[in-house]
């Protein structure tokens, strides 16, 4: 290979197994124009196959030093071992200084040093070009030589001129490998500068605090070039000043007092402040003759500082602050370098946006969090539609308050709400409104996943886009369900209050009346035969009493004024007992079954209420089953567990006695349902009932402290549950409620009575059983009396509320006199006027008026039976 290379004439192999890097060195050959022909491979192997074949064919070769199977050096060895000799050059990433000796060891011609972005690409050409001469000039060395040898004597004539020449050419020579230093010396600075950027990348994108992002990037700098200070300053816009905030390198205190203004004034002249308000990079190459750095030169000098590089951060475009690098040496900073820092400082700019739309992001989301979290625990119904009113989102009180979940009701209609107790009209308003961009209020009845109606007080708005136009419609409500049952209730307890009023006001006197109307046909029937004509009038006034004590009794129990004389009892017992007497008040075609609980069932209540209760309900089961049926009584035991069954209201954790009685009639609508325990309410035409029975029963029960419960369907019969607390009654002794027998009287009664017609009737009945009585009008004469006759009286009969001193006063002192004497009060009053006056107390008798003969004289005889 004698024959010059010419440049254009150059015939290449590329070894290259980096495709990207293979394509990227091609590109940069044919954009040089050095080249006649590439030819590119990856394996080493191959390439030393294609050579081996065309020793001729190629006169430059450019090998990577990393390869599969050998290395570039090792490829170049085998070349060289095979007699291939011919202008060679390796590439290497690392730029050890090892590798570099070991190749120029081995006679390669040169080597290159990639990095990471490419600029390596830029310097092939010209090393080439160096790598051509070089060649050139030891071909011409070698013919020169020869030359020599061949003509010595020719030789030594021109040999001051030769000698001049070589001279020449190893000053250039000389010269040639300064300058190939220095842009080695370049290569390497810039590489730095390099991997500074690109460490510097690596922080932006784990780093989400400005502060210790401006420290890390400080640090690398420093730590990967020959600068002495770096530090990042940023705008105070109210102080207009540039605030360092970050720093790393040579300082020791120089930052301490420098004051650099961003306004045009001398503070603000030199390559900090002017690389702010110019918003470009500003380099100071010789800080001792830069005048611009004159309030801060001496102090710079001082420290070290002989040049100085400043570039501007940006967010968004505006100027925020600035990255400036110091170093002590002068000229330092080259275009190359200075084109590296301020792509440097673009990243750190693009870092800042990101953190600064990061940061308002956080907070808009905190904010978006804030308010979504308020409106998903807000209690108030809040969900949103589009346009059309399909649902596109709902919060935790829309699924409490309607049974359905997100899932179900996301991308329905609104109208699966729609529960037909509001006109059309009222909804054509609604939306009328809202579609014309105005807020709706009003009350809404819709209806829940189970069908059951509840009702809201709603507020509708349109909401809108950026652009004015409506977009959806958000609907916020309050459950105003609650409330209404509240309200209800409010408006049944002050029905009742009212009916307490009306039965208390016209107790007193009515109970008195039909207490005497009672005690004298008592006497009658008790002169008159069995078949006497005037039996059945007796019985019918008897009856009329009867019915004008129960009308009396319903009323006070359903207002809860009636008095009552709770004990335990076994309400398995009283079912018992009364079964018989249920049995005659229905008909034929009706039967009544009982299935009652294997063991005794204690609660506290009163015996004559819970007869009252299964009376009147036997009476509206009769009445609901016109075609016959089957009355269902049934008692058990009930755990109420108050987080699981929300059915029951108020009724407290523990457990109950639940009496259900069921019938086989002809039910009840909701509607119906809704008002069946109001006073006076009643299905049944005029004259067939009172509309009292299950107020009654209502009254009663919740006098006893109980529950009730109605469950029914149209056609499908009605069912009530009841629920009494269930006591443990320990060793009470059982007695039965019924007492059958009163017995011929021997005893002496003090009888107290402020009423005539009760007073007198009642004398005659006991006089006529063979008691012996003594009157007393007041309560100041029954003491006289008792103290005249207190020997022979064995029983004092005192009405509670009496003219002078009332029968406990009366009881008080008679018991001073004879603590051993036994007694019975008895009022026509009712319990709220008698629990006013603190009148009874638990260990006393007492028997309310209107009381039945048959009862008073039993009461008489357990009395004075009692030991």
């Amino acid at each position: 290979m004698e024959n010059k290379i010419e440049e254009k004439s150059l015939s290449v192999i590329l070894v290259e197994d980096n495709k990207a890097d293979a394509k990227a060195l091609q590109a940069s050959l044919v954009k040089s124009k050095l080249m006649e022909k590439i030819e590119v491979f990856n394996s080493p192997l191959l390439a030393f196959e294609r050579i081996s074949a065309d020793r001729e064919g190629f006169n430059f070769m450019i090998t990577d030093y990393s390869l599969p199977f050998m290395t570039g050096l090792e490829l170049c060895k085998k070349l060289q071992e095979n007699n291939i000799s011919f202008p060679m050059m390796i590439m290497t990433d690392s730029g050890s200084e090892n590798l570099i000796v070991e190749a120029l060891n081995l006679g390669i011609d040169d080597y290159l040093i990639k990095d990471i972005h490419g600029e390596y690409l830029n310097l092939l050409p010209i090393i080439i070009k160096n790598v051509i001469n070089r060649h050139q000039k030891e071909r011409e060395k070698e013919l020169a030589e020869k030359l020599l040898h061949e003509k010595s004597l020719e030789l030594q004539r021109f040999t001051q001129t030769l000698e001049l020449t070589i001279d020449q050419r190893t000053e250039s020579l000389r010269k040639e490998i300064i300058e190939r230093k220095k842009a080695e010396e370049q290569i390497i600075r810039l590489n730095k500068f390099l991997i500074v950027r690109s460490e510097i990348n690596q922080i932006i994108n784990k780093i989400r605090n400005q502060e210790e992002l401006f420290n890390h990037i400080c640090k690398i700098i420093v730590d990967n070039t020959q600068l002495l200070l770096v530090w990042v300053g940023i705008m105070d816009f109210e102080e207009v000043l540039v605030r360092p905030i970050a720093h790393f390198g040579k300082d020791t205190g120089y930052l301490v007092d420098i004051a650099i203004s961003s306004r045009d004034i001398v503070e603000g002249r030199g390559p900090i402040g002017l690389s702010i308000h110019l918003d470009k990079p500003i380099i100071s190459n010789d800080i001792e003759k830069d005048y611009s750095n004159l309030p801060w030169r001496n102090k710079a000098l001082q420290f070290g500082y002989k040049s100085v590089a400043s570039f501007p951060l940006k967010i968004s475009g505006r100027v925020v602050g600035v990255l400036a690098l110091y170093s002590d040496i002068g000229t330092h900073f080259n275009d190359s370098e200075v084109e590296i820092l301020s792509a440097i400082s673009n990243d750190v700019s693009l870092a800042m946006e990101v953190i600064e739309i990061e940061k308002n992001n956080k907070k808009v989301y905190e904010k978006m969090e804030k308010l979504s979290s308020v409106v998903e625990q807000s209690p108030s119904i809040v969900f949103i539609t589009d346009k059309k009113g399909n649902i596109e989102y709902v919060n935790k009180a829309f699924t409490m308050s309607t049974q359905y979940t997100l899932n179900e009701v996301i991308g329905k209609n609104a109208r699966i709400l729609k529960s037909g107790a509001m006109s059309d009209k009222e909804y054509k308003n609604m939306w009328e409104k809202i579609t014309n961009g105005q807020e709706w209020n009003g009350e809404f009845c819709n209806k829940r996943k189970d069908g059951e109606l509840y009702w809201e007080y709603a507020t509708i708005a349109p909401l809108r886009g950026n652009d004015g136009e409506i977009t959806s419609y958000l609907k916020a409500a309050i459950d105003l369900t609650e409330r209404r049952q509240l309200e209800e209730q409010l408006r049944q307890s002050q029905k009742m209050e009212a009916i307490g009023q009306l039965a208390g006001g016209v107790a007193h006197d009515f109970n008195n009346i039909l207490y005497a109307i009672t005690n004298y046909a008592f006497l009658i029937k008790m002169d008159i035969k069995e078949e006497d004509p005037i039996m059945k009038f007796v019985e019918g006034i008897q009856s009329s009493s009867e019915r004008g004590s129960k009308l009396t009794q319903s009323m006070l129990a359903f207002s809860r004024k009636q008095i009552i004389n709770p004990i335990p009892m076994d309400l398995n017992n009283v079912i018992k007992d009364i079964e018989k007497m249920l049995k005659r008040i229905i008909r034929e075609d009706i039967t009544i079954k009982t299935n009652l609980f294997s063991e005794p069932l204690m609660i506290m209540a009163d015996n004559m209420q819970i007869d009252q209760i299964l009376m009147n309900l036997t009476t509206n089961s009769r009445d609901a089953m016109p075609h016959g049926g089957v009355i269902s009584i049934t008692t058990s035991k009930f755990n109420y567990v108050k987080d699981i069954e929300h059915i029951l209201g108020d009724l407290e954790t523990g457990m109950y006695v639940l009496l259900t009685f069921s019938d086989t009639g002809i039910g009840m609508t909701k509607e119906i349902q809704a008002k069946v325990f109001d006073p006076f309410f009643t299905t049944k035409e005029v004259g067939k009932g009172t509309g009292l029975g299950l107020s009654t029963v209502f009254g009663a029960v919740r006098q006893n402290n109980g529950h009730i419960k109605i469950y029914s369907e149209t056609g499908e019969g009605t069912t009530f549950k009841i629920y009494f607390l269930l006591i443990d009654a320990g060793n009470i002794e059982l007695k039965s409620t019924h007492v059958d027998l009163y017995g011929k009287g021997t005893a002496t009664i003090l009888l107290a009575e402020d009423e005539p017609a009760s007073r007198e009737s009642t004398t005659i009945l006991l006089r006529k059983i063979g008691y012996t009585v003594i009157v007393a009008e007041d309560g100041n004469k029954a003491v006289r009396e008792f103290k005249a006759h207190k020997d022979d009286i064995e029983l004092v009969i005192l009405d509670i509320i009496m003219p002078g001193k009332n029968g406990k006063i009366v009881y008080d002192e008679i018991i001073k006199i004879k603590p051993e004497i036994k007694s019975l009060f008895i009022s026509g009053y009712t319990d709220d006027i008698i629990a006013e006056k603190g009148i009874l107390r638990d260990d006393l008798n007492f028997l309310s008026k209107p009381v039945s003969p048959d009862i008073l004289l039993r009461t008489i005889v357990e009395i004075l039976g009692k030991k």
